[in-house]
């Protein structure tokens, strides 16, 4: 089978790759690019573990093909930092996350839950509770 060439942005990068036509986004992002923020979880699009923006819309990378990427732009959760810095937001969802007990460490807090919360941030809502993230 041939391969498809995609060109796409990523955390506001101009990058490429060639896919399989039935190659998911998560895949070619963990394994074409190395970003590998975005996990396989339920493979279903149900509990958010794989959730990137395309073209500013929050999607499940596992249900959509790589191929669908071309001229879009992606961005995953590798893009919020700045360099070595985790962005401000970042570095709060960590602190309320783990002092919140919302099970960071066994996988319970997924990246969609924080995109809500992230998304809540944006519209000044400084210190979201779980409920309101969720």
């Amino acid at each position: 089978m041939s391969k498809i060439h995609v060109r796409t942005t990523v955390n506001g990068d101009d990058v490429e790759f060639l896919c399989d036509p039935r190659e998911t986004l998560l895949d070619c992002l963990r394994d074409k690019l190395n970003l590998t923020g975005a996990k396989e979880g339920c493979g279903t699009g149900d509990c958010g573990a794989c959730s990137v923006t395309l073209d500013d819309r929050l999607v499940c990378s596992c249900l959509v093909l790589g191929a669908e990427s071309e001229g879009r732009s992606i961005g995953t959760v590798e893009g919020i930092a700045e360099g070595e810095s985790l962005h401000p937001l970042q570095q709060k969802f960590i602190e309320y996350a783990a002092f919140a007990g919302w099970g960071l460490d066994k996988g319970e807090l997924t990246w969609e839950q924080f995109c809500g919360t992230l998304e809540l941030s944006l519209i000044h809502i400084s210190e979201p509770t779980r409920q309101e993230a969720i």
